[in-house]
């Protein structure tokens, strides 16, 4: 199943921008609503994340992240809200 769970939806959405072929972006989105069965309010979450990728030579590859998470009503927790940041630096051999 979905880790969401049985009950929950979501939308998410990912746009690439390929600057040239060793540099470009990635935005990727995310809307989440999780029910739980016997609590009668949802737990949101709204997601934000970037990431720069650039190809410094042939096999060798430079990525940077950094995101933003915010969640309402945390653990199904009414009014308790949450923010979550994301932060990366990858050097990729491949």
């Amino acid at each position: 199943g979905h880790p969401l769970g049985p009950n929950a939806d979501g939308v998410y959405g990912i746009f690439r921008y390929f600057h040239s072929p060793t540099t470009w972006i990635k935005l990727a989105g995310a809307v989440e609503a999780r029910d739980h069965s016997t609590i009668h309010f949802n737990e949101y979450r709204y997601r934000l994340k970037s990431e720069w990728t650039h190809e410094l030579t042939k096999g060798l590859r430079l990525q940077l992240q950094g995101g933003y998470e915010r969640i309402a009503n945390f653990d199904f927790q009414q009014g308790v809200s949450r923010n979550n940041f994301i932060g990366g630096i990858n050097l990729q051999i491949f």
